[in-house]
């Protein structure tokens, strides 16, 4: 593809996947992150930014102010819903570029799962780490996917999306 489709095939892929309303939110941002000593041409950096829609940062990478600057893009950018994964996030100074993509997506259910078919259960959160936790309980025709090593059923949410519970067979790893 020659610079142009790429610019037009990246935009209409953007604008099929970003919503924002009450019921459901979803976008993706993409940055990039420049070390002040980093010489590039404006003009293909500009270019770069319109292509993908990215936003262009300068500093000096590894340090604080360069990782709180960059743990705050991420969280602004996720609804602050990664907030305790990236307060430990730091950079190295040898680093001279660095590209960040961040996706965050909220929708409500097309159906609300009622509150008189949530009941307790165990959570198996890893090896020995059995949690008591509330399921919330649906009973509806839905699509189901049985694999080779696993089985998926989908639930509809807002606006056309769907999610996928996808869960392992019996004695096969999640990775």
């Amino acid at each position: 593809c020659n610079d142009r489709d790429i610019a037009q095939k990246n935009e209409t892929l953007i604008s099929c996947v970003i919503s924002d309303s009450e019921l459901a939110e979803c976008s993706v941002s993409t940055s990039i992150w420049l070390n002040d000593d980093v010489s590039v041409h404006r003009n293909a950096l500009l270019s770069l930014c319109r292509t993908y829609q990215a936003e262009a940062y300068r500093g000096s990478i590894g340090t604080e102010e360069a990782d709180s600057a960059i743990r705050n893009w991420l969280n602004s950018k996720t609804g602050n819903m990664l907030s305790d994964h990236t307060s430990g996030m730091v950079t190295r100074p040898a680093t001279q570029l660095q590209l960040l993509i961040a996706s965050y997506f909220r929708a409500q259910w097309e159906s609300i799962f009622s509150p008189l078919d949530t009941t307790p259960d165990r959570f198996h959160a890893g090896p020995g780490r059995d949690v008591l936790c509330e399921f919330m309980n649906s009973r509806e025709n839905t699509v189901c996917v049985c694999g080779h090593q696993f089985t998926a059923v989908s639930k509809e949410l807002w606006l056309g999306h769907r999610i996928w519970f996808i869960k392992p067979n019996e004695g096969v790893s999640l990775s």
